[in-house]
């Protein structure tokens, strides 16, 4: 090996130091990395109101009952569940038994219970329902009542007439 090709080859390895030092020194994309103490991170909060009573809506939100309270919650616009929602809602749903996810203080989900029962009670125990044409039905595990007249409450199942078929359930899932 001649002495200019021993210089080529040490100007090569020299060039090779430089581009690694190079890469090594550059700075790192760190978007996979954790976040660094003292960086915010949100964490979003979620709330679901199961089996809540819709009561009317507005081109902004929903107004609904819920655990004793009347309650109003703005709709996220930008969420594509809540944009069928909103279309629907033009049918003007009332009284609708539906449950609402909340995230960040906007409605971000619902699910209506659509399949409704008014069916004369025969009678009524801790597990069920039992109806003159339906037959039994269970309870759900999130059960909730609401006696409209003479005002707006929640009710327990022992407060459901028996004999009458003016009273209305919402079936979801196989269940009250």
């Amino acid at each position: 090996m001649t002495q200019s090709q021993r210089m080529l080859l040490k100007l090569v390895l020299i060039l090779i130091c430089i581009i690694i030092l190079a890469l090594l020194l550059l700075p790192e994309d760190n978007n996979d990395a954790p976040p660094k103490q003292g960086d915010s991170v949100h964490i979003p909060v979620i709330k679901e109101y199961c089996n809540a009573l819709i009561l009317d809506n507005d081109e902004n939100g929903i107004i609904f009952f819920y655990e004793g309270e009347k309650l109003y919650k703005v709709l996220d616009t930008e969420n594509s569940n809540i944009q069928t929602v909103l279309m629907e809602f033009e049918k003007k749903y009332r009284n609708q038994i539906g449950n609402l996810i909340e995230t960040d203080g906007e409605l971000t989900g619902v699910l209506l219970h659509e399949e409704k029962l008014c069916d004369k009670v025969l009678s009524i125990d801790d597990l069920g329902i039992e109806f003159e044409h339906e037959g039994r039905i269970l309870f759900a595990d999130h059960l909730k009542g609401y006696r409209l007249f003479p005002n707006l409450q929640e009710a327990m199942p022992d407060e459901i007439p028996l004999g009458l078929q003016t009273t209305d359930f919402w079936i979801h899932n196989g269940k009250i």
